[in-house]
């Protein structure tokens, strides 16, 4: 089971070979607002991604003994992410590195998470027989051995699968005496309430009201619970959109420079249509990622004033009760929300630069270009004046804590 600490860490090893670098990195990225999703929901969970990138360098015979012997030696899940090859490089005992790492995972009863990607290669000359013939044989063997595995043809769906996978998990873990002793919490039904339940389903947004001057703490404090909870899925919405578009616009990049070095082909004509198709794709995804943050950003300008709005009543609220230690965990909650926001707002901006860069080389393309960088601009000045914000709230809940270490 995973540690016993303060943050409940949960270690999953990736295990994948190199055709597959895409669905890597954006598992990172799911991870990442899965992490937030868990900390701002005071679950106190952590996934801690153990990842061959992490592995430094070694004297061993392969480089598959350098990543064995830095592994560590007990962790939770091992996730496998497999597309046209388990592998190219043989171990002592396996057709791959990645099969030796799924093998002994299975081994030592380790739960495995197993996704395969069923969209076609580009290229023809991507496609092995024989390698795809071990693909089917790993199918095989996990169904053998009592171990499912899903199915992605986009990222949308691998980032769903992730998502569905550590949900239930996670759920799991929950009902688990171990997390109940380390979290200090008591059992938690698998299934949310009824009303709870359909309101997530049916409310993704906040209808902020004027707040009633007769309203306790409590309902204060329940209340910022549920607009932050929207605020991160909101986020976690953005996220992972901009997470996906970043690798279709490198992809088409990429494609886009290998096109412009045949530009002294002799066929001419096809490379012209290739050309044209590649510009028109990277226009479609821009317009597709815009018309996508046309419809997020707002109701996340809508979670985040409202969260902000509540948290100042609360502060308010709490300077005139004695006992102070809950605004200090708020504290510790407004930090976090700052940090997230911090990342966000760097990641856009990384991204508009990469807009900004693309090639000039059609109309449908610049205005997608332009479209993109003013709808990224917008979002990225609505989290400057929520940043602004956050530590003018961020003083007062300062002041107040400081003036209770004076009192002592």
């Amino acid at each position: 089971m995973p540690e016993k600490k303060e943050i409940y860490s949960i270690k999953a090893v990736v295990a994948s070979p190199s055709d597959v670098r895409d669905e890597r990195m954006y598992l990172r990225s799911v991870v990442d607002a899965l992490n937030r999703q868990y900390m701002l929901s005071r679950d106190n969970i952590q996934i801690e991604l153990i990842m061959w990138e992490h592995i430094r360098g070694g004297t061993d015979k392969s480089a598959q003994e350098v990543i064995n012997r830095q592994l560590p030696k007990e962790y939770d899940i091992l996730i496998a992410i497999i597309w046209t090859t388990v592998g190219t490089t043989p171990t002592d005992d396996f057709i791959s590195g990645t099969m030796e790492e799924i093998g002994n995972a299975l081994d030592n009863q380790i739960e495995v998470m197993a996704f395969f990607k069923t969209t076609p290669p580009e290229s023809l000359a991507n496609i092995d027989a024989n390698k795809l013939a071990e693909v089917e044989n790993l199918k095989t063997l996990l169904g053998k051995r009592g171990t499912l595995f899903k199915e992605f043809d986009s990222m949308d769906e691998f980032g769903d699968r992730i998502r569905e996978n550590f949900s239930i998990y996670v759920n799991e873990l929950k009902n688990d005496t171990s997390y109940q002793d380390s979290s200090g919490v008591s059992a938690i039904n698998k299934e949310e309430p009824p009303e709870e339940a359909a309101f997530a389903e049916n409310s993704p947004t906040y209808e902020f009201q004027e707040i009633d001057e007769d309203i306790g703490l409590f309902d204060l404090v329940d209340e910022r619970e549920t607009v932050i909870n929207l605020l991160v899925k909101s986020c976690d919405n953005i996220g992972e959109a901009t997470q996906l578009i970043r690798l279709k616009t490198e992809s088409r990049a990429a494609k886009i420079n290998q096109l412009a070095q045949n530009v002294d082909s002799k066929n001419k004509d096809t490379l012209r249509k290739e050309f044209r198709s590649t510009l028109n794709g990277a226009a479609s995804d821009l317009n597709h990622y815009s018309d996508r943050l046309e419809a997020e950003v707002p109701v996340f300008k809508k979670q985040l004033d409202s969260s902000l709005y509540i948290t100042d009543e609360i502060v308010e609220v709490m300077s005139n009760v004695e006992n102070h230690d809950n605004l200090k965990e708020m504290k510790c909650e407004h930090t976090s929300l700052q940090k997230s926001l911090k990342s966000m707002k760097g990641s856009l901006e990384e991204y508009i630069e990469a807009v900004t860069n693309l090639p000039r080389f059609t109309t449908e393309l610049n205005r997608a270009k332009r479209r993109t960088s003013q709808r990224l601009r917008d979002f990225t000045d609505s989290i400057s004046s929520g940043e602004a914000k956050l530590i003018e709230i961020g003083e007062k809940i300062d002041s107040i804590i400081k003036s209770d270490k004076k009192g002592d």
